[in-house]
């Protein structure tokens, strides 16, 4: 009835040794594949992130005229939600955009040190005094129906860019 040991070693054990040493190799190695590969998910994204700011024309005429004060302030604010309005679209679709990346930090699927190549753009974007007036124009409705600030993520995505730079 009671356990005996044996101090021998058998063609098994040594069998179920190998196995245990390939299985703990495999197991590494998959780990390695899997970071690997989530790595380079991710610099996909980034490359996704950049075509799209970089490439599409709405966005880049409105940073455009962002950056350069082409942007009347009060013919802006006047004309929100105006059918047509060119320039309310596409500083949504920025923002939305901004929005989309500050999600993906605030849920750690890509790090702060993975977008700050970008903290020029979306700090002046997000620091505009035409574009904190939208958004101030916008929170009334947002906190109404979704209980929080507009473009929330935006504004905290460009206060942890700012705050790394201290």
């Amino acid at each position: 009835m009671f356990l005996e040991w044996d101090s021998q070693i058998g063609l098994s054990d040594v069998f179920g040794f190998v196995g245990l040493l390939l299985t703990i190799i495999s197991l590494v190695f998959a780990g390695y594949q899997f970071r690997k590969s989530a790595k380079a998910q991710k610099a996909s994204f980034l490359l996704d992130i950049i075509e799209k700011f970089f490439s599409d024309e709405s966005l880049i005429r409105i940073r455009y005229r962002l950056d350069h004060n082409k942007i009347i302030a009060e013919d802006f604010l006047r004309e929100i939600g105006v059918e047509n309005n060119k320039d309310e679209a596409a500083l949504d679709k920025l923002l939305y955009l901004i929005d989309t990346i500050g999600s993906l930090v605030n849920n750690k699927v890509i790090g702060i040190k993975e977008v700050e190549f970008m903290e020029y753009q979306i700090r002046t974007i997000m620091e505009h005094p035409v574009v904190k007036e939208y958004l101030n124009r916008l929170d009334p409705t947002y906190t109404q129906f979704l209980g929080r600030s507009a473009h929330l993520e935006a504004r905290e995505l460009a206060k942890q860019l700012k705050k790394k730079r201290r």
